[in-house]
């Protein structure tokens, strides 16, 4: 009898373990400090920065749209995040902090610091840069696997939109040879 594959072994495998065991220690902790989610939570950190636009914030925090509209919506009831209309494109919206954003930003981002400093604890610093570094590039060829599969996976119509036109005259010749084709299937199917 053979051994079954052991997923427990794969790179996506144990960095979706990974990551889902860290979503949860976060979202805990968060929680219990400050009585915030951790969308919540990234949110305020990307929009802490500096005004953004939603839709950068989206893009930055991996968000569906309507999911980030309805977080946003949360933290703007809760006077952390203000929206204002773009100055350079009325359509878009700006997103900042409110003064009791910043403070919330502040020690939303003192708790972060205790806590990384507890998962770094065991480490050295040399394992915790190299880390660092590796996560820097797994996420930069994360972006290319991403954007190849989705040029695989697209429709076939849409794939077809953009091949190469081909002159008339290979178009008949593909179109007859297709003809051929179909008929020989027809008499195979007969038979």
């Amino acid at each position: 009898m053979t051994t079954p594959p052991n997923f427990r072994k794969l790179l996506t495998f144990r960095l979706h373990m990974v990551a889902r065991l860290s979503e949860s220690i976060c979202e805990d902790f968060y929680r219990s400090k400050l009585d915030l989610t951790l969308t919540q939570s990234r949110v305020i950190g990307i929009v802490g920065r500096r005004p953004v636009l939603f839709k950068a914030m989206v893009r930055e925090a991996n968000l569906e749209k309507g999911y980030a509209s309805r977080v946003v919506a949360s933290l703007v009831e809760r006077d952390i995040i203000a929206k204002e209309s773009n100055q350079s494109d009325s359509r878009s919206l700006m997103l900042r902090l409110t003064k009791y954003g910043r403070s919330i930003h502040r020690d939303l981002y003192d708790a972060t610091v205790q806590l990384n400093e507890r998962l770094e604890g065991p480490f050295t610093d040399q394992e915790i840069n190299d880390f660092q570094n590796f996560l820097t590039r797994l996420g930069d060829h994360l972006e290319v696997v991403r954007n190849t599969l989705h040029e695989e996976n697209e429709p076939r119509k849409e794939r077809a939109t953009r091949a190469p036109i081909r002159d008339r005259k290979s178009f008949a010749m593909d179109h007859q040879l297709a003809v051929q084709l179909h008929a020989l299937l027809g008499q195979y199917l007969e038979t």
